[in-house]
């Protein structure tokens, strides 16, 4: 057995009995001892199960807005959603805004509740649209993936008898669970934390431009690099995460396939040749998780670097005009 594939073997006759030169006589063929000799094991060429491939590029934007435009909200739901990240990032940055200008006033200014009032009711609104938002990004999320399950479980059931010859049982069931649990699980938190993440950059950006424009020059070799190495790293990250899909599913297969034949297994005394290829296929899909894992930090390694970069600029700016620039706008 060797890539999940049990492999033929050509049994070839190979006579013992061979005759000589110089013998005349002939012997009756009951005479002749032929013995069936298995020969090297090769590849079935003609087997009905094919290699899993993956496909290369990016995810086309369909599949993105059936994820976000699934019923029963379709794309009321997705302009909702953009409207609380929006809205969110608006009363965070109104909040700091607004804490800025109350620590200018004087002394018995400051004093007054006013102020007060206005900055804890902006807090308290950035928790409740938080929570409005979270909650309304994980449902928009969990009815695309239930609408993506759903088609990919009518397929399933509506498709013909080949495509289960042709694709073994682990690999569907890598597609059925591991990659929708990415849909339900990973997917939403990501996406979240990005968008969130994106729009707080916007806005820090919009800030600090308001206090010292020239902190925008920094942002003209920045954006560059940045969309560069953002460039590169989706590309080798997006191939190396079809990569370790491709290389999970023999391990179901070969699960799946030795509880089926356990009994023979045990009967010929080959577990440690099962035990062996589990763990080798362990060890082909661990190796393209590492170097997922890895290119993660890479790219996360290089934006810490950048943002560290435009964070002592901004300092070493913000010290340099300590006479033009307010205290409190520093302070943003």
């Amino acid at each position: 057995m060797t890539n999940g594939q049990i492999e033929e073997l050509q049994i070839e006759q190979i006579p013992t009995m061979k005759l000589s030169n110089d013998t005349s006589a002939t012997e009756s063929s009951d005479n002749k001892e032929t013995d069936w000799v298995p020969d090297a094991a090769i590849a079935d060429m003609n087997s009905i199960i094919k290699n899993e491939t993956s496909v290369e590029g990016a995810i086309k934007w369909s599949v993105w807005l059936k994820l976000f435009t699934a019923p029963p909200l379709r794309w009321f739901g997705l302009f909702l959603m953009i409207i609380f990240m929006l809205i969110n990032e608006a009363v965070y940055d109104f909040s700091n805004v607004w804490l800025a200008m109350w620590s200018n006033k004087d002394y018995s200014e400051q004093r007054l509740s006013f102020y007060a009032y206005i900055y804890l009711g902006a807090v308290g609104s950035i928790l409740i649209v938080a929570i409005i938002r979270v909650g309304f990004g994980f449902y928009i999320m969990l009815r695309g993936s239930t609408y993506l399950h759903n088609r990919m479980l009518t397929g399933m059931l509506y498709t013909s008898l080949r495509c289960f010859e042709s694709n073994p049982s682990g690999r569907i069931l890598n597609r059925a669970s591991k990659d929708q649990q990415v849909l339900d699980q990973s997917l939403p938190v990501a996406l979240i934390d990005t968008m969130q993440y994106l729009l707080m950059i916007i806005g820090s950006i919009t800030v600090i431009g308001r206090t010292n424009l020239w902190v925008l020059l920094i942002l003209i070799p920045l954006i560059p690099s940045v969309l560069w190495l953002r460039r590169f790293y989706m590309r080798s990250s997006r191939q190396l995460k079809r990569l370790e899909s491709v290389t999970r599913s023999p391990i179901y297969t070969l699960f799946s396939s030795s509880f089926d034949g356990l009994t023979s297994i045990r009967a010929f005394n080959v577990q440690d040749d099962f035990l062996n290829m589990f763990m080798d296929r362990i060890d082909t899909n661990s190796r393209a998780y590492f170097i997922l894992s890895t290119s993660a930090y890479w790219f996360g390694l290089r934006l810490d670097v950048m943002v560290s970069f435009l964070t002592l600029i901004t300092a070493l700016l913000a010290v340099f005009f300590r006479h033009q620039i307010l205290p409190s706008a520093a302070a943003l």
